[in-house]
């Protein structure tokens, strides 16, 4: 009488612990899921943040020529000693009005030292600067107190938003003005929101200031305290705007710069997997948002999956269970139940062939489901390898900023030339333009020719030229931030190769020097050519920290860096030392025996003689 109470007991058992053993399968499948799904988007995050971080950089970098030149230049220097005089407004304004049609920024103008704008390119319009004080802006204060000033903030006289690069007018040791341009990010908005991505940079107080999402404009992630707000009212950072807050319901912290946001937008609450990185040179920051649904619906399929598995596991479980059961009531009662053994037979036979055709369905179901991730997968890798084409790029329109920077200047001197009647000054900053725009075509087409071997012109190269030029580029640079620079090269140095790559070799090398010797005291950049067993040997050298132990090795590694966030892709030496090893030489890193780093470069000597080295300067 017990025994069919036994074997409900044992059967109730058994399901229980299958059911307990499968959601422990697919808890645990959900999690190794979620945890890859994490890892991925946290990786392709910081791929992202990378380039929407370029992008800014180099949208502020084609502009932050323009305060020097407004600052040297003599009619504004002019202005400022007689600012009454109505004949020299007018020439700096007709100036500034030129100028500002070139360069494409959103306004050029000069302030006088009690902050009221004096000369403006808008002076013409009914909203003109000109007459207006903007002493209590912070760029103004920064400019007069430290040379230079930056910062983010809507115009109170137009209304139009912008970043503001101010550099300060002295008469020798004495401020005379303040020279200001005004530059408009709002195309990087705009090219951000059509990429589909959600981004945002905020500045010091947290608040939205560029956005691929138009709501979120000038919205508080968080809170303003009352010092905020005074200081907002002080500046009149934001005018008239209306601040609103991205209420924060829940942050949980995952690791450094990477944390889950509840936030609460129109009523409704999202949750964001948010990566932040710090902007270069500003109080800004930047956000890379991913929505939580999109990460937790890979493990979702992982759940799925291993449900599936188990299932598949359990049914064939219990079909051999079955059968043998079967096999062993068959062996006892053959003699007496033939009869029943066949029924239970065709029995069995149908209840195969249905459990079979699910089997075959789930497998099915499985293998669907395994190839959607497998789409996922190669989804994800080509969204990588996007990413680090957009990286390229932004290289590259790096590289092509130092010589538009230079034609910029070359232009506005021309202009100068050319007002003066001195044509043979002109003809010669022509020739120079020409010649950055040789090097500018060349730049671009670098990354192309770089990928397969041959194909670069050949040509005798006198190394002094090429170092010459190279300095040219960083002049500006070097002397803003009060570098030394030394230079022994013997005349008749003379390799065979391509003069444009040569120059771009030298042109990174002294680059990387630069940012290296960025917070040192003494700040020294060498350069020198040696004969040596009929090779030229080039060293280039700085006063900076020198090279880790640990980085050695992996210096000409592509896309190896020690930059922050923004500042470089790793891309320079890897390139370089290729250019070098093409032409037949070699190039190597040291520290150097006083300290510092040394980059050498050992090249075949070439002699063109006399005739040959007239002939070809």
């Amino acid at each position: 009488m017990t025994r069919p109470h036994s074997r409900w007991v044992h059967t109730l058992t058994t399901a229980m612990v299958a059911l307990g053993i499968g959601a422990v399968i697919v808890w645990q499948a959900a999690s190794l899921g979620r945890a890859s799904a994490m890892d991925s988007a946290t990786a392709h995050g910081f791929q992202r943040l990378k380039l929407y971080s370029s992008t800014i950089l180099n949208a502020l970098e084609r502009y932050s020529y323009l305060p020097f030149m407004l600052a040297e230049d003599g009619k504004v220097r002019a202005l400022l000693q007689k600012p009454d005089d109505p004949a020299r407004r007018r020439a700096v304004d007709e100036w500034l009005e030129a100028a500002n049609a070139a360069a494409g920024a959103t306004a050029l103008y000069i302030e006088d030292m009690t902050g009221t704008a004096i000369a403006a390119n808008n002076w013409r319009e009914p909203d003109t600067y000109v007459g207006h004080n903007y002493e209590f802006r912070p760029f103004f204060k920064d400019a007069v107190s430290g040379g230079v000033g930056r910062w983010f903030g809507v115009g109170v006289t137009t209304r139009i938003p912008g970043y503001f690069l101010a550099r300060v007018i002295k008469d020798g040791a004495t401020p005379k003005g303040v020279a200001i341009v005004k530059v408009d990010l709002e195309q990087l908005q705009r090219e951000w929101a059509s990429g589909g991505e959600k981004v945002m940079v905020t500045d010091v107080h947290n608040i939205a200031i560029l956005t691929s999402q138009p709501a979120w404009k000038y919205a508080v992630l968080g809170s303003l305290d009352d010092a905020a707000r005074a200081t907002l009212d002080a500046t009149q950072q934001y005018a008239d705007i209306a601040l609103r807050s991205l209420k924060v319901v829940e942050s949980r912290d995952i690791e450094k710069d990477v944390h889950v946001l509840t936030l609460e937008i129109d009523g409704g609450r999202r949750t964001y997997l948010v990566q932040s990185a710090a902007i270069p040179d500003d109080s800004w920051t930047i956000h890379y948002l991913t929505d939580m649904d999109e990460i937790l619906a890979g493990s979702r399929n992982a759940a799925i999956i291993a449900a599936f598995g188990w299932v598949i596991v359990v049914l064939s479980w219990l079909f051999l269970r079955q059968r043998f059961l079967r096999i062993v009531a068959q062996s006892k009662a053959r003699e007496e139940v033939a009869l029943t053994l066949r029924k239970a037979r065709d029995e069995l036979e149908v209840t195969v062939a249905e459990r079979t055709a699910d089997l075959q369905e789930e497998i099915a179901e499985r293998l669907r489901a395994e190839t959607d991730l497998r789409d996922a997968q190669a989804e994800l890798l080509h969204t990588g390898k996007m990413a680090a084409l957009g990286q390229m790029s932004a290289t590259v329109a790096h590289e092509l900023s130092q010589p538009l920077t230079a034609i910029q200047t070359y232009l506005a001197s021309a202009r100068v030339f050319a007002q003066r009647g001195d044509l043979g000054q002109v003809f010669r900053n022509l020739g120079l333009i020409d010649d950055l725009n040789q090097r500018m075509v060349h730049i671009a087409s670098h990354l192309k020719t770089f990928s397969r071997k041959g194909g670069n012109r050949r040509q005798p190269v006198f190394l002094s030229r090429v170092a010459d030029r190279a300095m040219m580029l960083l002049e500006a640079r070097a002397q803003s931030e009060k570098i030394a620079i030394a230079r022994a090269i013997p005349p008749d140095a003379c390799v065979q190769g391509d003069e444009i790559r040569l120059e771009q070799v030298i042109v990174n090398l002294f680059g990387n020097a630069l940012d290296a010797m960025k917070s040192t005291p003494v700040k020294r950049l060498s350069i020198t050519v040696t004969a040596e067993n009929a090779q030229w040997v080039i060293t280039v050298a700085d006063s900076g920290p020198g090279i880790a132990p640990e980085h050695a090795k992996h210096l000409f590694d592509p896309f190896f860096t020690t930059k922050e966030v923004g500042e470089g892709l790793g891309i320079g030496l890897s390139l370089s030392e290729g250019i070098i090893r093409e032409i037949g030489g070699t190039m190597r890193a040291e520290n150097g025996p006083n300290g510092g780093a040394r980059f050498i470069i050992t090249l075949p000597a070439h002699d063109i003689g006399a005739e040959g080295k007239e002939a070809y300067e």
